[in-house]
């Protein structure tokens, strides 16, 4: 006990009349070279998450790179699913280069949609890609993150271009659900 009380009487000496230290501020000539020496992408293991959680997507660092070495695209895009939904389902958005329907399709992102339909998710396809942007409604079940089969889709009437510099955002899209023959669209993560 008088070693801790020694300790604490230390650590309350030493920093009394201390000032706080600024850190070190670097010059504005050294701003575009030291942005320019980002860290190359670093995927996480899988491991980085808790014990018992699914792993829903690979972060990176230094953003995220498209698949075949191409310059990527930032691509957001947000608008409503209106469809109604029973209570034990929920709405997914797909994006994806090629058609999101067909097996060829390369899927980019999928997102849960919240209740209110609202939906708003961001993908980083090769620049000068078509985008094609799905929407589902799948049952719940123990592995939310994957997609399952469905009768219940639609698919955007446009297909929407990625090209141009900085955040391409598309918004106020609107996707019809509907009733057609059974499939189940791609994983992201699963290709």
């Amino acid at each position: 006990m008088f070693k801790f009380s020694w300790l604490l009487a230390s650590l309350s000496v030493a920093t009394v009349g201390c000032k706080k230290a600024e850190p070190p501020r670097m010059p504005a000539a050294a701003l575009p070279q030291a942005q320019a020496a980002a860290p190359a992408p670093v995927a996480l293991p899988a491991s980085a998450s808790p014990a018992g959680m699914p792993v829903l997507a690979t972060a990176t660092v230094g953003g995220p790179q498209p698949d075949d070495g191409q310059h990527a695209c930032e691509v957001e895009l947000s608008g409503d699913i209106t469809v109604a939904i029973g209570p034990n389902e929920s709405r997914y958005i797909y994006v994806a280069t090629g058609d999101c329907l067909n097996p060829t399709g390369i899927m980019r992102g999928r997102e849960l949609v919240p209740e209110s339909g609202s939906f708003f998710i961001e993908v980083f396809p090769p620049c000068g890609s078509d985008l094609t942007v799905c929407a589902t409604i799948e049952a719940n079940g123990p592995d939310m993150h994957l997609p399952k089969p469905t009768s219940r889709y639609g698919k955007l009437d446009r297909v929407l271009h990625a090209d141009g510099a900085g955040e391409i955002e598309f918004k106020d899209l609107h996707l019809q659900v509907g009733s057609a023959p059974e499939l189940m669209l791609k994983s992201p993560w699963n290709k």
